[in-house]
């Protein structure tokens, strides 16, 4: 699984979807249907809340001892303002924290990461003032707390990113996204990566395309209800403190495959479960060389996601 859904690399900029994905996850919900939150009102800045949790089992190191599990918790606010006829601009800042157990040892270092927090501040626009081709440019920062043995730490040094594509509308069901992602990596070289996603109507309740934050298959069950199989990849960077028992970054790859139901039975208010498979993979890097690596076998996982629309704050 891991070879296979690596290539199927998640960007962190929205989608120009058939159906306007890019303000589902402006506005926290991975309906493909947007048109089931409230409209904002043109000029004026609209709030979006969400809040997500995320359990992995215990699973072996391949080809060493030791084991790996992880939880991971997240509250996320966003901001978008739409312009009336030209588009849509968003602003979204997320946190997370992470915690490992015990049972690992990475270049040398016991346990290098305890607990950690990662956080992403990301700005988009969205234009929109043709309707057979659109396309939006993001730029992002990030960053993760040193990792420490009591789990506190100062915020280490950011990494940046920007993503810039477009949608051609190909037909009244079907569109193709092209996109172009570029991410700095602490201690490594620039990423650049280039993507192209097909966004399918196959029929009024089948859609192929971006759902519940990866790429992949949602079936429209009623007007409350839909289910989804989707693919997914995310990656975050940790600098390590001296305090940490050692120098460099942690990277830690995640690349899953999910299933699950996305209810939303309030315009305001949407619910995911969801569970799968994941394959990990965390890496030591010191001034842009890999001091040591790992796979970890693929992880059993469950999690949810609760967002909430426009106004959810103000």
């Amino acid at each position: 699984m891991k070879h296979s859904l690596h290539l199927l690399t998640l960007l962190m900029a929205p989608v120009a979807g058939a159906q306007d994905l890019f303000l589902d996850e402006l506005r926290g919900c991975s309906s493909a249907d947007f048109e089931s939150w409230a409209a904002p009102v043109d000029g004026e800045w609209w709030s979006f809340a969400g809040a997500e949790g995320v359990s992995y089992s215990n699973a072996a190191i391949e080809g060493r001892p030791g084991s790996v599990s992880v939880d991971r918790y997240g509250l996320g606010l966003g901001l978008q303002r739409e312009y009336s006829g030209k588009g849509v601009l968003g602003l979204d800042l997320d946190h997370s924290r992470q915690t490992y157990n015990p049972n690992w040892n990475l270049g040398g270092i016991q346990q290098p990461l305890a607990e950690a927090d990662h956080y992403r501040l990301q700005a988009a626009w969205y234009d929109r003032r043709s309707e057979s081709l659109t396309w939006y440019a993001s730029a992002r920062a990030e960053a993760g707390a040193e990792a420490r043995v009591d789990g506190a730490g100062a915020l280490g040094e950011p990494a940046f990113g920007a993503t810039a594509g477009f949608e051609l509308q190909v037909g009244e069901d079907l569109g193709l996204e092209l996109s172009f992602d570029a991410q700095e990596r602490l201690d490594d070289d620039l990423r650049l990566t280039p993507l192209a996603l097909v966004d399918w109507r196959v029929r009024e309740d089948l859609h192929l395309g971006r759902v519940a934050g990866g790429y992949g298959l949602d079936y429209n069950h009623d007007l409350e209800t839909r289910f989804f199989v989707s693919v997914d990849r995310d990656e975050r960077q940790f600098r390590l403190g001296s305090e940490a028992g050692g120098d460099g970054v942690v990277v830690d790859e995640e690349t899953s495959l999910r299933a699950g139901m996305i209810w939303q039975p309030e315009p305001d208010l949407c619910l995911e479960l969801y569970a799968g498979k994941a394959g990990r993979q965390l890496t030591l890097l010191d001034e842009g060389t890999k001091v040591d690596a790992f796979q970890v076998e693929d992880t059993p996982f469950v999690g949810f996601r609760l967002s909430f629309g426009p106004g959810a704050i103000f």
